[in-house]
């Protein structure tokens, strides 16, 4: 049973994205459920470990490489190719001008943790 715990995150994903039509449920239920398959499958682990790091250099990497990912999909944009109304499709998704920093924020600060 704990083999397949990680797949619970993709399936979490999925339910935000095609049944909620939410990415901020998305997002949420990605953290939720890798937080608590963490907990599941190391119970004994203390959670203040996932807010410590001892090397500055992994976490600056870790800060650049999440911060950079909207970057890079921008450039490969051709190779995934684009919607016809993107702007509507993303509003569909509960992401307008005024949540995207909140949401942007959010998933750079928590993609490092998870």
């Amino acid at each position: 049973m704990k083999s397949i715990v990680a797949l619970l995150a993709y399936f979490a994903v999925g339910m935000g994205m095609f049944q909620l039509h939410n990415a901020w449920g998305a997002l949420l239920g990605f953290h939720i459920v890798i937080v608590v398959s963490l907990l599941w499958v190391r119970p004994n682990i203390p959670i203040a470990i996932l807010f410590k790091s001892t090397n500055i250099k992994w976490i600056l990497l870790s800060v650049l490489l999440c911060g950079s990912s909207g970057l890079g999909l921008h450039f490969l944009w051709a190779y995934f190719g684009s919607a016809t109304d993107l702007p509507a499709q993303i509003e569909s998704l509960g992401l307008t001008p005024a949540t995207w920093p909140g949401f942007i924020a959010s998933f750079c600060a928590g993609q490092p943790i998870t």
